[in-house]
C-alpha cells in the first residue's frame, strides 16, 4: 500500500507525516485490498482575525470504487483521526456488502 501525504497552505512536518502514516497504515489490516491512499491536508483560512481551520481529505483507491472522505475541524491531529475512523467505517461497510452479495443475501 502506498501512502501519499500532500499539504496545501501547510508545511508537512515529520511529526505530522508520521501521525498520518500510522493512522492510515491501520487500514491494511481490515481485509480489503487497499492499493493507494492519498491524504490532502490544508489550513482553510477563514475571516481575518479568526483561527485557521484544518481540513483533511482522504482518498482510498481500491479495486472498483474509490472512497473519499472529507473532514474539517480546529485541530489537525483530531481531524486526521476522525477522517481515518470514517474511512475504516466505509471500508467495513463495503466489505460487509461484498460478503453478503457473495452469499446471496440482500440488504434492505
Amino acid at each position: 500500500m502506498q501512502i501519499h501525504v500532500e499539504g496545501k497552505k501547510l508545511e508537512i512536518t515529520a511529526a505530522l507525516r508520521n501521525f498520518v502514516q500510522t493512522h492510515v497504515h491501520k487500514l491494511e489490516f481490515l481485509g480489503t485490498r487497499v492499493q493507494q491512499v492519498r491524504v490532502f491536508l490544508e489550513n482553510v483560512a477563514r475571516k481575518t482575525g479568526e483561527a485557521n481551520r484544518a481540513g483533511v481529505t482522504i482518498k482510498v483507491e481500491i479495486p472498483g470504487k474509490d472512497i473519499v472522505v472529507e473532514k474539517k475541524g480546529q485541530d489537525m491531529y483530531s481531524v486526521i483521526a476522525m477522517a481515518t475512523e470514517r474511512v475504516k467505517f466505509q471500508l467495513g461497510k463495503l466489505k460487509l456488502r461484498h460478503r453478503d452479495r457473495q452469499r446471496g443475501k440482500t440488504r434492505e
